[in-house]
């Protein structure tokens, strides 16, 4: 396999293992939780981050963004925790 160049990063045989950290939505369109997640993927030594951006009024029907959402009570608290909570990132 040939080496391509990412940033100052050589990616290929022999090379160390590039790691993209993945995002997603999890910034919840939130520039400052954003940030935060990107300090976090440094922090773990990540290469880089992905990001996914959706429009939820394209993704999901009118009648599904009209019902209140309710969260299962078997999540596990951590989760619950984080997700009432978004800038405890």
């Amino acid at each position: 396999m040939s080496e391509i160049k990412i940033g100052n990063r050589l990616v290929g045989t022999g090379q160390p293992c590039y790691i993209i950290a993945e995002i997603g939505i999890n910034h919840n369109g939130d520039i400052n939780i954003a940030k935060k997640l990107i300090d976090v993927a440094v922090a773990a030594k990540c290469d880089a981050v992905k990001f996914q951006k959706r429009t939820v009024e394209v993704v999901y029907p009118a009648e599904e963004l009209a019902r209140p959402f309710t969260r299962p009570k078997n999540w596990p608290a951590r989760v619950r925790a984080r997700s009432a909570t978004p800038t405890a990132i």
